[in-house]
């Protein structure tokens, strides 16, 4: 499991989901509770998610091109967009 945690981007989403490894195994090797593991497994699975889902676009302000993801509706369901 060392060398997962070395080499992978998100290496608790790759132990869990490619290699089987169960949440308290990787808590035991991380020396976290399993609890731990899974929220953190669940947040980066949902900014994974949102990256996928988000559109990318290119806009162009005072002359200058500007390119990234459009969050455009916050928590309260207004429209107040951000490009990040």
């Amino acid at each position: 499991m060392g060398k997962i945690f070395q080499a992978e981007e998100d290496p608790i989403a790759v132990a869990c989901r490619r290699y089987g490894y169960t949440l308290n195994e990787i808590g035991g090797h991380l020396g976290y509770h399993y609890s731990t593991v899974s929220r953190r497994l669940i947040r980066s699975e949902r900014s994974a998610c949102m990256r996928d889902l988000t559109p990318q676009i290119s806009i162009t302000i005072c002359g200058e091109r500007m390119v990234g993801r459009w969050h455009g509706v916050n928590r309260s369901g207004f429209h107040a967009g951000c490009l990040v």
